[in-house]
Formats: C-alpha cells, structure tokens, sequence
C-alpha cells in the first residue's frame, strides 16, 4: 500500500467520526504530492457537498470523474450535485454514465427524482421500477408510489408508498404492540389509527377516520398535540395524544396514511373532500369589515427532518408576494404562524393549536396561501382557499393544477416551471379581481 493510499484511508476513518477539517487537511495534502487522485477528489467533493457548498462540490467531483472514469460512485455523486446545481443535462448524463458502467440502485433513484422533479413521471417511474429490480428497498418503494399515485394508478400506488417508513426523509414505522390492519375486515374491531409526517399530512389523512368507520371499525385516533383538539371534530370514537394509552383493547393499528391501500380508495371514492372537520370555538371573531381573506406565505419547517429545508425553501414565498390582495373593501388577516407583516389584521398571536387556527378561518371568506398545512385545514373546513403550488411537487396535489381531487373548496395555482412564482400570482390576482367585481355586482 503506498503512503498517499493509506492517507486516504485515514481521511475516511476521520470523516466518518466527523472530523472535517482533519480529514480536509489529509486530502490537500494528498494532491498537492499526487493532483491525479480521482478517490482523494471525490472525498473532497463529499466534504464541500456535506457543507452546503455545491458550486465547491462540483468542481472536486469534475476532478473525480476525469482522473477516475470508470468509477461509477463518483459518476452518481458528480450527478446528485448536478441536481443541486439546476444543471439537469449534465445531472441526466453523470446518472447514465455511472448506470452504464455498473447498473445500480442509488443511480437509478437519483435519476428517478431527476425525472420526478421535471414531471417525466413515466419515465421516473420506470427508474425506481429498475431500482427495486436491484434491490433497493423502502426508499425506491416511496418515491414509485408518489409517482404511480400522481399517474392515478391508486391501487398499485398507495400499496407501494406503504413501504415508506425507514426511508430517507420518512419516519420509522412506531413499535405497537398490535397487529397491523392489512385490509382485514373491521365489523366490530377496534383500530387505532396514528398520524405521521408533515401537520398538513396529517389534516388531511384524518378524513380517513370516516373510510374505517364505514367499514364498521371502532376508532381510536392517535395525534399529535398541535392537532388534538381539531382532530376530535373527525368522528372517532376517541381521540389521544400519540402514544397515550387506549381506552380499549386494539384488534388492529394502521397509518392514516396507509388507509387508502387496504380499503382500496380511489379519487373517486375519495372521502371527505367537501368538509370533515369543524372548529371549537362558537364566539364571534371581529376582524373588520369587508371580504375577508387569509394569507399565508410561508410553510412551516420540520426540525426533525433537515433534508426537506430544501423543498420548504421553494414553497416559501414573501410577504410582498401576496400584498396586492389588499385593497379598499378588503381586510387582509395573517394566517402566517411566527411572522408579522405590516397593516394586516392579525389573529395568530396566542394561537396555540390548529383548532384555534380553525376558529379564524371559519371567519374568513377565502384563504390564499403557499403549499402548507394551512392549505389542508381550509380545505378540510370547506373554507375557499387558492393554493400556490411548486411546479413539480406531486404529493399530494398529483399532476393537478386547478381542481384538486382531495378538496372541493381548493382551487390550485401550480407553476409552469421551476421557481417561476410570476406566473400563477399573475393568475390568481386576475382571479381575485373577477371574485371582488362579481362580488360588488351582488351586492351592488
């Protein structure tokens, strides 16, 4: 083994202890003797990638790929900052190259989501297909569910995403001690169904609280504490806090999520689509006088899953954006949870949970707001709400852009392309000028 080898080895064991900036000083020291070091770039470009510095990233991963060609892990990682970069022709390229040299499963998912992310869902699907073909497992099983659900192939869709748990960005399936529902017949059983997630995945999975009702079950509903008191509005037979103890005896558990697989929904037998949730409160909010809409232009961030900062940064829009909603004869309120803007009505200083949310909205005559779980609480309410949608975001809103088949209240604003948010406000503005004219003519 020669010294510049073994270096490299070293700089491994420290990086994998967490120890950058050693393992960086390593690296540098192994080019300046050897520039040729394909393996010494390649880890450099993990440090810089690792970092948040993709721009770094990819010139260490060009170095990677030039001195050692016919690596086909330097080839996928040179295509995953590709991605990162927006550089999506060069991302498709590095992915193929790495396949071509050595078929595998991590290329084919990054291809998937390359695909996934430009709306070539058949071709994403066909990816992750290829992915499960070589083994991979949870993660490939995820995003080929996302992908098969948004091309309305349901059955196969939803029976795929239920291998989510454990996947990248996915929580871990909770330890219960009952067995899971797998579509056995509920008549006189008693389900305990759990929430998991993102909030706005939640609210809108608790209209499935009715699918299992229907079929005669029980149900005990296990949620988190921000939407206790909404949930009970959903019409279980008792609601808790994950994981307290249940009342009753449990014959089965299951994942809201997991529902629509084992009672085989369809978007059209889709529950709950026009209203199945309520608020608390019955006293009277005064916000002003005039049309009253709701804004929200900022999605809420999940500390417990870092890795999805990256899509809450392109669903987030600014206050700005949604400013010219305000005009005479229409009040203006802040759905916008920790931020403050000024010259708007705002209700969400000491709202403690979504029930309270819920009670504003249901004072509201429309709610416009960013792809978050303000959206989901509208439309379970029935409230009208206009939805700002990312150009490529499939969950759950699918390929849709107008109606939605999750919520008839919702109307979705998508965008022609990444990151073009110009488009769709240009569109919803002119829609709200024909709402506040043909309003005017009623009451004119």
């Amino acid at each position: 083994m020669d010294i510049s080898h073994a270096i490299i080895e070293r700089a491994g064991l420290l990086l994998a202890n967490g120890k950058r900036d050693e393992a960086d000083e390593l690296l540098q020291r192994v080019l300046m003797e050897d520039p040729s070091r394909g393996v010494a770039w390649a880890a450099r470009g993990q440090l810089e990638q690792e970092a948040g510095r993709s721009f770094n990233a990819m010139l260490h991963y060009n170095n990677a790929v030039r001195n050692s060609p016919e690596r086909h892990d330097f080839w996928c990682n040179h295509g995953i900052t590709a991605t990162d970069l927006g550089l999506v022709a060069i991302a498709e390229d590095s992915f193929r190259r790495s396949i071509a040299i050595q078929d595998n499963a991590e290329s084919r998912i990054n291809l998937g989501n390359l695909y996934t992310s430009m709306m070539k869902l058949p071709e994403s699907a066909v990816e992750y297909q290829e992915a499960l073909r070589l083994g991979s497992g949870a993660q490939a099983h995820a995003a080929l569910g996302r992908v098969q659900i948004a091309l309305g192939d349901w059955e196969q869709g939803w029976q795929n995403y239920r291998h989510r748990f454990g996947a990248p960005s996915y929580p871990r399936r909770p330890e219960l001690p009952y067995p899971l529902w797998r579509g056995e017949p509920l008549d006189g059983k008693t389900i305990l169904l759990y929430s998991e997630q993102g909030f706005g995945d939640e609210i809108m999975s608790l209209r499935f609280v009715e699918t299992c009702k229907a079929l005669g079950a029980r149900v005990i509903l296990a949620v988190r504490v921000p939407v206790y008191r909404l949930a009970k509005t959903a019409g279980a037979d008792h609601v808790m806090i994950q994981f307290d103890d249940p009342p009753w005896p449990v014959d089965y558990a299951c994942a809201l999520l997991d529902v629509p697989a084992h009672a085989k929904l369809t978007p059209a037998t889709l529950p709950g689509t026009s209203r199945y949730l309520s608020g608390h409160r019955r006293e009277r909010l005064d916000l002003g006088e005039g049309f009253k809409v709701g804004i929200c232009w900022a999605t809420g961030k999940r500390p417990l899953q870092p890795e999805t900062l990256k899509v809450w940064k392109a669903k987030t829009l600014t206050f700005e954006a949604l400013a010219p909603l305000a005009r005479p004869g229409v009040t203006v309120v802040n759905l916008t949870q920790n931020h403050i803007a000024p010259g708007i009505v705002d209700p969400m200083i000491g709202v403690q949970d979504f029930a309270d949310t819920a009670w504003i909205m249901e004072h509201l005559d429309l709610v416009v707001t960013v792809d978050t779980s303000v959206a989901h609480l509208a439309g379970s309410l029935g409230t009208p709400v206009w939805t700002l949608s990312c150009h490529n975001l499939i969950w759950p809103w699918m390929q849709e852009d107008g109606r939605t088949s999750w919520y008839e209240s919702m109307h979705l604003y998508r965008q022609p392309k990444a990151g073009d948010w110009a488009t769709p406000l240009r569109r919803l503005m002119a829609d709200f000028d024909r709402l506040l004219s043909r309003r005017g003519a009623l009451l004119g």
